[in-house]
């Protein structure tokens, strides 16, 4: 038997009337239609049990005449045809302008496939003014009108929550877009910044892992690291690696990368714990709390005492990637530990293949935890976050270059394009199934969205007060100065830094 539809609106403006407003041969027809529908168990499409049933109280009632009876049917049973976008217009030539930091690299990585793929469009690739921030920035956003963003996730944050970002419920759930496809974890970030609501999708994270060299574990009898340590425990661990040894047979217990500064590890314990360099009104410097000064003589120890590789200075000019990877005491197999993003994996393949590396067993649990919250990730984030501009007058093409971004067709191609750097996809299905047993320790820690509002690492004053610490540090683990002086050191000097640059405050504008 056919649906209700519009042959219904032609009977009730036709067929002779009685009292009430309908013929008896309608009413009674509509009365069998409504009985044969729920002998057929059609209740679980609940708008067309609640039509009829509304249809046959104004039937009974008596209140409504045929106009106003057809009108309302007409609405009822339209209403679920509306769209949050409409289709496509493939015949209609549509330009895009895209706001991303690098025009060459985003043609080469979305926009050639993308017009391949819709031949009627045309993308013009924007960049903002480096170090723009605040109204500013809204100001160049307002004058250049992108239809496409590509944002860093704090930069999205205070888009979407001040109204500048188009809302993609509605056509995500009209399409049916598969969000199940997707770490839980990495939509579960993306709601948090948009306030409960999702306005942008991120093809890749960015997230650490602590990777061990079991080689050396079991060399040394020492048990493997687990998930959700705290970093005390994993200094501790790595305290129990002997320090002896010299040049390429010496072995750490723990180490941070090539060239790393002894402070990089500092900040990254302090921000691990919730700890931040200054106070709350970003007014002064506060690295002389207990907390601090607890992990800034952790720190100096363990690289006085040898466990934590102390790098040499960063040689000037260019550095070639063999002498790149040789520098890192965890590729070239003599350090035991080290936190370090999903790529490690990748510079590992590529450091036993074209750098002459040695080959180890390894493995990967989460990355080191705050102790008061073992459940919380610390560095969960996203390289770049892909949202439309709320005032685009493109919006449908725009929802589909980013929907084309975070596609499988998208990252399976760039993952077989490029299969030396394999990237963090947020989506489950794009990943080699080589890389799927890994994955758990960068996605199985809840993401901490406390950590982008109002964040230190966007302030324009940041990079220059590191730099300032980090000098410090260096002094302190060469013995030059006490941690404490060190870091009354780094106090004064940061105090001034910020008196001088107190007018800022908004969060820059900075390549994803």
């Amino acid at each position: 038997m056919n649906r209700i539809g519009p042959d219904w609106e032609k009977k009730l403006s036709t067929l002779p009337l009685n009292h009430g407003g309908f013929s008896q041969k309608l009413m009674k027809q509509i009365e069998e239609r409504a009985g044969m529908e729920r002998k057929k168990k059609t209740w679980h499409k609940p708008f067309m049990v609640a039509g009829i049933s509304v249809l046959l109280l104004c039937i009974a009632i008596g209140i409504f005449q045929k106009e106003k009876v057809t009108d309302f049917v007409t609405a009822m049973f339209s209403s679920s045809d509306k769209k949050a976008l409409q289709e496509m217009d493939l015949e209609k030539e549509i330009s895009l302008k895209v706001m991303y930091f690098h025009e060459n690299s985003f043609m080469s990585n979305f926009g050639r496939a993308f017009m391949i793929k819709f031949p009627n469009t045309n993308i013009r690739v924007v960049s903002a003014p480096a170090g723009l921030s605040g109204p500013d920035f809204i100001e160049w956003l307002d004058r250049e009108q992108p239809d496409v963003l590509a944002l860093s996730p704090n930069l999205y944050r205070e888009l979407a929550l001040d109204g500048n970002l188009y809302k993609l419920d509605d056509v995500i759930k009209q399409e049916q877009f598969p969000l199940e496809s997707f770490h839980e974890n990495a939509i579960r970030l993306l709601r948090q910044l948009g306030d409960g609501s999702l306005y942008g999708l991120a093809p890749q994270v960015y997230a650490k892992g602590l990777f061990y060299n079991k080689d050396l574990f079991d060399r040394y009898g020492i048990d493997y690291p687990t998930d959700r340590m705290t970093w005390d425990e994993v200094l501790q661990l790595a305290a129990r690696f002997p320090a002896e040894g010299e040049g390429e047979d010496k072995v750490y217990g723990y180490s941070y990368g090539s060239y790393p500064s002894p402070f990089d590890l500092i900040s990254e314990i302090g921000n691990t714990q919730g700890l931040s360099m200054t106070n709350r009104e970003g007014t002064a410097v506060v690295m002389d709390s207990e907390a601090w000064t607890g992990i800034w003589r952790a720190v100096v120890k363990g690289m006085q005492a040898g466990y934590i590789y102390e790098a040499p200075p960063r040689p000037n000019g260019t550095i070639m990637m063999n002498d790149y990877m040789k520098s890192n005491p965890f590729l070239s197999g003599q350090a035991a530990m080290s936190n370090s993003s999903f790529s490690l994996i990748s510079d590992m393949k590529f450091g036993a293949r074209e750098a002459g590396l040695p080959s180890f067993r390894w493995g990967v649990v989460t990355e080191p935890v705050d102790p008061q919250n073992r459940n919380r990730a610390t560095t969960f984030s996203f390289d770049t976050i892909y949202a439309v501009n709320a005032k685009s007058d493109q919006t449908r093409a725009a929802w589909e270059l980013v929907k084309y971004i975070n596609s499988e067709e998208n990252m399976t191609g760039r993952s077989a394009k490029d299969s030396a750097r394999e990237p963090l996809f947020a989506r489950k299905d794009a990943m080699r199934e080589e890389m799927l047993e890994y994955l758990d320790a960068f996605f199985s820690l809840e993401p901490d969205v406390a950590r982008f509002t109002d964040a230190e690492s966007a302030k324009t004053w940041h990079r220059t007060l590191y730099e300032t610490a980090a000098k410090e540090a260096q002094s302190a683990a060469k013995g030059e100065k006490t941690v404490e002086e060190a870091i009354a050191a780094a106090i004064e000097q940061g105090n001034k830094l910020l008196l001088a640059d107190s007018g800022s405050g908004k969060t820059e504008v900075t390549a994803p």
